[in-house]
């Protein structure tokens, strides 16, 4: 198993940039630092996404750490998970987390991301193991979604294609006008079928247009609750047009 402990990741990170207001103590054979940074950029790792432009701070007291990052006009890149980096106009979250010799943990919360497509709040939190499998905890709640850019925010290789195929070629336009995305358990584990997680998006669609078949006409103003439960999907409509 690779080495992923707190400095092999750090490297992996890769990050570069500015930093200012830089204080060290070093006491009780501890470090203590705090530091602003601007400018920064960082590679994906382990399921940390690659973001340009970062601005904010950071406090490291012994083998834990806390801080603040903003950016604007950039992307989060999560490597060969999403489609294509996904695009933001702002982002925000505060960050804490710390390490040991078996375990490297990292916490986002009161995370607010605004795009085009997508506003959302949420929390997220990340245990890699030096030996094991990286697992992860989201609770996400959709505020505002463009349903014809979906596309750009479907974890395929969670979903799977045939999955991700279907709902590109079902969803031709609409609304989302709520939603909630949780994941709980490893990456490697999904579809969870042992139950050793659990997996769920839970939207509400709004006037929408909706092909459930190649064969069959297209639904206009349509209203509908989609569930994706591991890799699974129901959808309960409530109204539409044929």
């Amino acid at each position: 198993m690779a080495d992923r402990g707190p400095s092999s990741l750090f490297g992996k990170l890769a990050p570069s940039g500015r930093v200012s207001d830089f204080y060290w103590r070093f006491q009780n054979q501890e470090h203590q630092v705090v530091m602003s940074f601007e400018q920064v950029s960082v590679d994906f790792s382990d399921g940390i996404p690659g973001v340009q432009h970062l601005t904010g701070d950071v406090v490291l007291d012994g083998n834990r750490f806390s801080g603040h990052i903003y950016a604007a006009n950039s992307s989060l890149d999560f490597d060969k998970h999403f489609l294509q980096p996904i695009p933001f106009k702002e982002i925000s979250s505060n960050f804490d987390g710390r390490w040991t010799h078996d375990f490297f943990t990292f916490n986002a919360f009161d995370i607010l991301f605004d795009s085009d497509a997508l506003n959302l709040s949420a929390d997220v939190g990340l245990t890699i193991p030096t030996d094991g499998e990286v697992s992860m905890s989201l609770l996400a709640n959709i505020h505002r979604g463009d349903a014809e850019q979906a596309a750009l925010f479907y974890p395929h290789l969670l979903m799977g294609q045939d999955l991700v195929n279907y709902l590109n070629d079902a969803i031709i336009a609409g609304q989302l006008s709520q939603g909630q995305v949780l994941f709980n358990g490893p990456f490697s584990a999904f579809p969870f079928n042992e139950h050793q997680g659990i997996f769920i998006v839970n939207a509400e669609l709004e006037d929408a247009k909706f092909s459930f078949d190649s064969e069959w006409p297209a639904i206009s103003n349509f209203a509908a609750n989609s569930n994706f439960t591991n890799n699974s999907m129901l959808i309960t409509a409530r109204e539409g047009r044929l």
